[in-house]
């Protein structure tokens, strides 16, 4: 039985202390103390008024929170924030077990339990009255955590609709693709180097049509990257598309979680482990994904050539990564990734609720 949902409003930094608080002494654990930027006017997104100067809320994507609601236990066991974004008003739930399998290293189980439903169901229903009682007039909230979102939804009633499609191909064994790479070069593409020329990026983001919308900093660019809060586990292999004149047009971001450097290591000294790790191996398996591409005035072709570098890469510096997934965002994008081969595996859904 799920406990008694608490409310709690104006209070910025709520977030990173439940974090804190559940996660603390996990291996691989590290705070992310970023949530509070996300409140730029925290009395106007109580009383549900106002926008504030909203470069906070842009900078992070998240939006302005306008309550949260906690189950404790000894420690918080779930918590759900209600926000408002620029697509409406969104539930977004945390789920601390699973959570913690993901800072572990570990993917959370795909089988949910009544008794994690509950939990959703409690904390969506206390944000759900905080929103009638406050004038919102439909919420929505996507595909996060297993079925549990869908099993929300079926509860509810709400109306599913489509975000978008994921593709997905096999790098260690390659993509049937109508592109091939063989000079990264002469193709417009390269790895990111190291340290990450941030300066380069801030044009492109600040032209995103996700990410833009105003202009971006350096330091920001910088912040968005940073991944030194994911587990011991977690990599991030990051390639771009660039025009003639060394432009960055399109950046491909991949992360990778679950990676065995041994494995990998191996596998890339000795060819013939290489070639035998092809059939797969569930001790060392990993997926990456790439969930969002910045980018700015790029044709399908040319960002398919990144994509089919980016499994080159992926095949030749973590052999273990058995599946790439991508996340449809466009038109242009779904061209570029039927002509570099990938395939639709999954279609992700929201759903929407008319208070």
């Amino acid at each position: 039985m799920a406990g008694k949902a608490e409310i709690i409003t104006g209070d910025p930094g709520l977030v990173d202390r439940l974090e804190e608080e559940a996660f603390h002494d996990l291996p691989g654990y590290a705070p992310f103390l970023g949530h509070e930027l996300t409140h730029p006017d925290q009395e106007a997104a109580d009383a549900g008024e106002g926008e504030g100067d909203g470069s906070a809320c842009e900078l992070s994507g998240r939006g302005r929170v306008l309550a949260t609601a906690v189950i404790r236990e000894e420690r918080p066991v779930a918590w759900a924030e209600l926000i408002a974004t620029d697509e409406g008003h969104e539930l977004r739930y945390t789920l601390a077990a699973r959570e913690a399998d993901r800072i572990r290293g570990d993917a959370p189980g795909a089988e949910t339990t009544a008794e994690e439903f509950a939990l959703v169901r409690a904390l969506a229903g206390e944000l759900l009255d905080f929103a009638r009682a406050n004038g919102v007039s439909e919420v929505f909230w996507t595909d996060d955590e297993a079925d549990l979102s869908a099993r929300l939804a079926a509860r509810c009633h709400a109306a599913p609709f489509e975000l978008h499609r994921v593709w997905s191909t096999v790098p260690s064994v390659g993509a049937a693709a109508s592109v091939s790479v063989t000079s990264a070069a002469d193709e417009g593409v390269r790895t990111a180097p190291e340290p990450l020329p941030v300066a380069e990026y801030v044009a492109l983001f600040s032209a995103d049509p996700v990410l833009g919308g105003r202009p971006w900093t350096a330091a920001e660019v910088a912040d968005w990257h940073d991944v030194s809060h994911m587990g011991p586990g977690f990599r991030r292999l990051t390639v771009d598309a660039i025009d003639a004149q060394g432009g960055v047009r399109a950046q491909l971001p991949c992360d990778i979680a679950d990676v065995d450097d041994a494995a990998d290591a191996a596998d890339i000294a000795d060819a013939d482990a290489s070639a035998a790790s092809a059939e797969g191996s569930a001790e060392v398996a990993s997926d990456a994904f790439v969930r969002h591409i910045p980018r700015s005035r790029i044709e399908p072709g040319h960002l398919a050539r990144a994509l089919a570098f980016l499994a080159l890469e992926l095949r030749s510096r973590y052999p273990s990564v058995r599946t790439l997934h991508v996340y449809e965002e466009d038109d242009t994008l779904a061209q570029a990734l039927a002509q570099a081969g990938l395939v639709t595996t999954a279609r992700r859904h929201g759903y929407r609720l008319t208070l």
